[in-house]
């Protein structure tokens, strides 16, 4: 099923694109997380970026497949579920602006 092969596909980019002390793990359905520690606004965008085109240019021959990314920034004292309440706002901007975007929550 290419559905399947598609999100292992998207783990594998995932793992290979991060950085060794991030964590990146499926977070439920089609929905992937990726906590990435001490790194800048800058610095999280260009990762992004490589993982949303190394997807697309992994399916093009058989379908086209972008990847929308929501990205929420931590701030001290910033509970986890608001922690990922931005990110889950950021994603869905993200995906009614344009499929393959990324947002920063703020």
């Amino acid at each position: 099923m290419y559905g399947d092969y598609v999100l292992t596909l998207i783990g594998n980019i995932l793992n290979q694109q991060i950085r060794q002390n991030d964590i990146a793990f499926r977070f439920g359905g089609d929905e992937f997380s990726v906590i990435c520690f001490c790194i800048t606004e800058d610095g999280i965008l260009k990762p992004a970026k490589r993982i949303q085109k190394d997807l697309e240019d992994k399916t093009k021959d058989d379908y086209k497949v972008s990847l929308s990314i929501g990205i929420a920034k931590y701030i001290k004292g910033t509970t986890k579920e608001e922690l990922m309440n931005c990110a889950d706002q950021a994603l869905y901007k993200a995906k009614r602006k344009k499929k393959g975007k990324s947002i920063i929550f703020y």
